[in-house]
């Protein structure tokens, strides 16, 4: 059966906002997004709390900011939605959850620019640096495949764990040895297309997005179905 009531389609916006029902329903869709998530091996929680608190707090902690952050954002749109699309009589719930869900993916990637300015770039957080002003020389002292032989008088071998480490063994064994040497490939932490990629390398490509817009609609329509039909 269809979801549009018999009632006049004028009076969309005169249908109450269901705060329980909204609250509730941005709870559920945020753990079945996190569970699709889980299986996609996306770690948001713990990225989400490393930006906050930053990468060298605990794991427990990482998780614990990062995942209250989470859910907080989950019901402030379940929230958005019953004040918005969810008083929409017109349509049935696939296409709130459709819409809804490419419109927030739109304001994820919007907002990925500013989030990584606010962040510093992302240096902050981010082992092989790359970010710039202040935060770039905090960066490559944080990057474990960056060498500071310059600053520190030739010392790199002993800080440095991907360097060589003055072995006496030849030059392709060392490479072997060497997790961020490139022909070390998946197991390089630095690697750009490396599944463990500290750096989130290629983390923008066309894949990528795709993820995100099916994250988020995963996201929304479990929402929709999980708020129900207007009265």
């Amino acid at each position: 059966m269809s979801d549009v009531p018999a009632t006049n389609p004028g009076r969309h916006f005169a249908v109450p906002i269901h705060w329980g029902r909204a609250i509730g329903a941005g709870v559920v869709a945020t753990v079945i997004m996190t569970i699709v998530m889980v299986l996609l091996k996306m770690n948001l929680m713990k990225m989400l709390g490393g930006m906050i608190v930053g990468s060298s707090a605990s794991p427990a902690l990482q998780y614990a900011v990062g995942g209250t952050m989470h859910f907080m954002i989950g019901i402030v749109y379940g929230i958005i939605y019953a004040a918005l699309v969810g008083r929409v009589m017109e349509w049935n719930r696939f296409i709130k959850g459709a819409v809804y869900g490419l419109a927030i993916a739109a304001i994820a990637f919007a907002a990925m620019p500013l989030m990584s300015s606010m962040m510093g770039g992302g240096s902050a957080g981010n082992p092989c640096g790359g970010g710039g002003g202040k935060s770039a020389a905090s960066g490559k002292a944080m990057n474990p495949c960056y060498s500071q032989g310059a600053k520190q008088g030739g010392e790199a071998p002993a800080i440095n764990p991907c360097h060589p480490s003055g072995s006496t063994a030849a030059p392709s064994q060392q490479a072997a040895k060497n997790p961020c040497h490139p022909s070390s490939g998946a197991m390089n932490p630095c690697h750009g297309g490396g599944a463990g990629n500290p750096c989130g390398g290629g983390s923008s490509g066309p894949l990528s997005g795709l993820i995100s817009v099916v994250n988020h609609l995963v996201y929304a329509l479990a929402l929709a179905f999980a708020y129900g039909k207007v009265r």
